[in-house]
């Protein structure tokens, strides 16, 4: 999970009053590694959550695995574990606000889950790369 980019919107043919007016969205890119019983094959699924501003605090974290889980389940309907990967700022992963959802994640999604942090800034090729490839496309969409 790793927050991707920051985009500034803008019309293609927009008003002279719009140039001051630019909606910021930022992209959130999710990747879910998994294994299917009785598989040795890993394989992955690739989200990209696009949201209005730039949040980047715990609470948009809990919002976008408030909506990844329920996926996860429906892919793998006996999954017990969710083993969260990220780096680590105060601000977004490493709180008393994610502490206390994964303290409680068992009892919210009915999974259990661990929260593993990587060193700041390393080991997160995966989600950039596929958040930047996320907003190549979103442009060619707007």
């Amino acid at each position: 999970m790793d927050v991707s980019e920051h985009y500034s919107c803008k019309s293609a043919h927009e008003i002279q009053s719009a140039y001051w007016n630019h909606t910021t969205v930022t992209l959130h890119s999710v990747i879910v590694f998994y294994r299917k019983a009785g598989s040795d094959k890993i394989q992955h699924k690739n989200n990209v959550f696009i949201l209005d501003g730039m949040g980047h605090n715990a609470n948009t974290v809990i919002a976008i695995t408030d909506k990844v889980v329920p996926a996860i389940k429906y892919l793998l309907p006996v999954v017990t574990w969710v083993h969260y990967w990220t780096d680590s700022p105060l601000s977004q992963h490493r709180n008393t606000v994610i502490f206390n959802f994964i303290a409680n994640h068992k009892d919210v999604h009915g999974i259990h889950a661990r929260w593993n942090y990587r060193e700041a800034g390393r080991g997160k090729g995966e989600s950039k790369a596929h958040g930047r490839r996320g907003g190549k496309l979103w442009q060619c969409v707007h």
